[in-house]
């Protein structure tokens, strides 16, 4: 079945994610977005403008999680011009994404720099003041006293650093009620030019497989020790059902679920993602609750229900033993059970920073004793084991490309952009 899924639900489940990497960030995507969409109201912006940064404002931290060396610095944004340079290279590897690419490049520039730069660092500079106000306004557990600590800040701060009529467009929105209640739940209050434009526009399959692509290269930059790995699973999950004979439309959703079966992982402390030892009996609850929220969030996007139960799958085991459910043997689909394999393919051929990976046949030794354990599908394995070269030639090409890309990433953002500190 193709999967039919609509922008606006993909892309607002991919911001609440990215609002995951730590509690203090809950909601911080969507009530910057819902604080520009009021701005751009009041600025008086076409409402094709104010639909482009609404979708760049949910999106505009993506950035963040392949630099952040912990939480706090992921939160503060010590270094404010590494993570946009990141961001708006990521979005770029979306076509559909691509406008929003750069007004997230110039999230934090500041309107003295951004006013004779175009549409998009001028755009760019109203993004910063929204997530200014929203990080002042989480700042303080008394709301009214946040409020008037954000408002001081808009005025205090120096010349330049915000258009004079984007501070006057924020003070009036400091002081609006209405709109101050309805940032609490901004999540349920869509733009209605958004909605108009966006509401029922359905994904073509490519745009998805894209979508997913971006995301699993979001997931994987959580931490070098599992850098690539989505890719490594989504291309080898791909082919090995190719060769069971699943059909076009299933091969995309299972490439999908491979792309996006490990974002529960956002949710995860990264001394845990990170730890190349064994994890004790109290760590390893916390590392398996990553396939509940990986579930919990694939099933929040309406559509994604077969990517939900294949990606969820992949810590399932063939006598009932795994998690996050216990499924076993026939209430296990066949897709299911080859993200499985593919997962643990992948993660014994590929190289870790602590380990290099095995060779095809010693990991196959451990694929078959898995069988034996009764913990993988044996008849797959067997069409792995006939194909094993194959396979781990596609894993192994599909994630040095990734590597490659990832590797350009950070040489790009190894030095501050010269367009947005000159």
């Amino acid at each position: 079945m193709q999967l039919r899924i609509k922008l606006y639900d993909l892309i607002l489940a991919f911001s609440n994610a990215l609002d995951q990497v730590h509690p203090a960030l809950t909601g911080h995507h969507m009530r910057v977005g819902f604080l520009l969409d009021r701005l751009s109201e009041r600025l008086g912006l076409s409402a094709e403008e104010r639909e482009r940064l609404f979708l760049a404002g949910i999106m505009h931290d993506v950035g963040v999680i392949p630099l952040k060396t912990s939480a706090e610095d992921l939160i503060f944004e010590r270094e404010r011009y590494l993570h946009p340079q990141a961001g708006c290279l990521f979005l770029q590897s979306c076509p559909t994404l691509a406008e929003e690419a750069e007004r997230v490049r110039f999230h934090h520039m500041y309107w003295e720099k951004a006013c004779d730069r175009g549409s998009a660092a001028r755009e760019g500079s109203l993004i910063n003041i929204a997530d200014r106000v929203d990080v002042d306004l989480r700042a303080k557990k008394d709301f009214r006293e946040a409020v008037e600590d954000a408002e001081r800040k808009v005025r205090q701060r120096r010349p330049g650093v915000y258009s004079p009529d984007h501070a006057e467009a924020m003070l009036d929105i400091l002081h609006d009620e209405e709109t101050l209640r309805g940032l609490a739940g901004a999540h349920r209050h869509l733009p209605g030019p958004f909605r108009r434009r966006y509401g029922d526009r359905l994904l073509e399959p490519q745009e998805i497989i894209q979508f997913s692509t971006l995301f699993g290269h979001v997931i994987d930059s959580c931490s070098p020790f599992t850098a690539t790995h989505s890719t490594g699973v989504a291309h080898t999950a791909e082919a090995l059902g190719r060769l069971a004979g699943i059909g076009r439309d299933d091969l995309d959703t299972l490439f999908v679920a491979g792309m996006l079966h490990d974002i529960g992982k956002l949710g995860i402390p990264l001394s845990l993602l990170e730890k190349p030892g064994k994890l004790t009996d109290e760590e390893f609850p916390k590392m398996k609750r990553h396939v509940d929220l990986s579930r919990l969030w694939l099933d929040a996007v309406p559509g994604f229900g077969l990517v939900s139960a294949w990606g969820g799958g992949h810590h399932e085991r063939m006598d009932g033993r795994g998690y996050p459910l216990g499924l076993k043997d026939r209430e296990l689909p066949i897709p299911a059970r080859i993200m499985a394999i593919a997962d643990v393919f992948t993660a014994l051929t590929e190289d870790r920073p602590y380990r290099a990976g095995m060779t095809p046949p010693e990991a196959l030794r451990i694929m078959q004793d898995m069988v034996k354990q009764g913990h993988l599908d044996g008849d797959l394995v067997g069409m792995l084991c006939g194909h094993a070269d194959e396979l781990n030639t596609v894993r192994a090409s599909t994630q040095a490309e990734a590597r490659q890309g990832f590797r350009a990433l950070h040489a790009a953002c190894a030095e501050p952009d010269a367009l947005l500190l000159d």
